[in-house]
């Protein structure tokens, strides 16, 4: 295993552990599912592609957030 695939996997395990602190109203499980769940119906992806994958659904989050916010302060 290269240094570089061990730092894509070190990254994904450091993504999922902040996400699931940062957003406690989601189970692990919810968290894990939503991250899964095939677009294109198979779980053949890459380390890389699935770092992307939690990269994208911590943005989701994140924005999901803020627009909570937003609307509270209405």
């Amino acid at each position: 295993m290269s240094k570089s695939n061990i730092q894509v996997k070190k990254q994904i395990f450091h993504h999922l552990v902040e996400i699931v602190e940062l957003f406690p109203q989601y189970t692990t499980a919810q968290h894990i599912v939503h991250i899964m769940r095939p677009h294109t119906g198979c779980y053949q992806w890459t380390d890389d592609e699935l770092l992307r994958k939690f990269e994208k659904y911590r943005d989701e989050l994140e924005n999901e957030l803020v627009d909570k916010l937003q609307e509270d302060d209405e």
